[in-house]
C-alpha cells in the first residue's frame, strides 16, 4: 500500500480527493489529513507517508514552503491546484506532477501509476526542482529547467541548450559543451514550455536557441548554422515566423 498524506485548507477538497482515491486507486491508503501547510509539516513527519498531495496556495504557506521544511524527508509529491498559469508553467519548468481541480479520476489514476513507477522522492536533488518552481510560480524568469528522463532528472541552465531535436516520443537537447541529454518528454512539450523564451520551432524536428544562431542561409525554407557547428533546416512553412522571431531577439524585444 502506498501511504499517503492530504494537505489542503479546503476540506471540501479533501473529502473530494479522499473519495476518488478510495474509489479509483486502491493501492492507496490515506493515512492523514491536514488543513493548513504548518500541519501538513507536522504530520509528515510523525506518519511519513510514502506519498503527499497538497495545495499551493494555504492561509499560512504554501505546498513548496512544506517540501522544504521536510526536505530531510523521503516521499512523494503530487500538487493539486486550481488552474492558473504561473503554477501550470512552474510545474512544467521544474518537472513537478500536478493535477488540476476538480480532479479528474482518470488524471489521478496516471499520477499514482507515475509515482509508482518512478518511485520519486522529494529528497536530495530534488530541492532544486522546488527552488525552480517557486521562481517560475512568482513569475520572475526561469534561468534553469529540469529535465525529465526514465531514469531521474537533470537541472540545466537554459541558457546553455544550443538545440533541441525530435526523437519519437523523447526529445535529444544540445549544450554548448557538445554534450546531449534524451528527455522523456515531446519536442512539442518545449516549443510549448519555452513559448516567449527566445526558443524558435524551425522544421518538425528541430527547436532553436535564439541566442546559438550564428547565420542564416537563404532557400526555400532556408537554414540556420547554430554555435556547435551544426546546420538545421528551417521548413518553407516555419520560415517566416522564424525570420520574425529573429528580428525580433535581434532588437531584444
Amino acid at each position: 500500500m502506498i501511504r499517503t498524506l492530504l494537505i489542503d485548507d479546503e476540506e471540501k477538497s479533501i473529502r473530494s480527493l479522499s473519495t476518488l482515491l478510495t474509489r479509483y486507486c486502491p493501492e492507496v491508503e490515506v493515512v492523514g489529513e491536514a488543513g493548513s501547510a504548518a500541519r501538513g509539516v507536522e504530520l509528515i513527519r510523525e506518519l511519513k507517508p510514502d506519498l503527499v498531495f497538497t495545495d499551493i496556495l494555504m492561509p499560512d504557506g504554501t505546498g513548496f514552503d512544506v517540501l522544504e521544511r521536510c526536505g530531510e524527508q523521503n516521499f512523494g509529491v503530487i500538487f493539486v491546484t486550481a488552474f492558473e498559469e504561473h503554477a501550470l508553467r512552474a510545474f512544467r519548468f521544474s518537472a513537478l506532477h500536478y493535477l488540476l481541480k476538480p480532479v479528474n479520476f482518470q488524471e489521478l489514476q496516471a499520477a499514482v501509476e507515475r509515482f509508482q513507477k518512478t518511485g520519486e522522492r522529494s529528497a536530495g536533488s530534488a530541492q532544486e526542482r522546488i527552488e525552480i518552481a517557486r521562481k517560475t510560480y512568482g513569475a520572475a524568469a526561469p534561468e534553469r529547467i529540469v529535465l525529465p528522463a526514465l531514469d531521474g532528472f537533470s537541472v540545466v541552465r537554459m541558457a546553455d541548450i544550443v538545440r533541441c531535436e525530435a526523437d519519437s516520443n523523447y526529445t535529444k537537447v544540445i549544450f554548448t559543451n557538445g554534450k546531449s541529454f534524451l528527455a522523456s518528454r515531446s519536442l512539442s512539450h518545449f516549443e510549448e514550455l519555452l513559448a516567449g523564451l527566445y526558443f524558435a520551432r524551425t522544421h518538425h524536428k528541430h527547436l532553436v536557441n535564439l541566442a546559438h544562431v550564428k547565420r542564416y542561409i537563404k532557400g526555400r525554407g532556408g537554414y540556420v548554422e547554430m554555435a556547435d557547428g551544426t546546420s538545421v533546416e528551417v521548413s518553407a512553412r516555419k520560415k517566416e515566423e522564424f525570420l520574425g522571431m529573429m528580428a525580433a531577439f535581434a532588437r531584444g524585444v
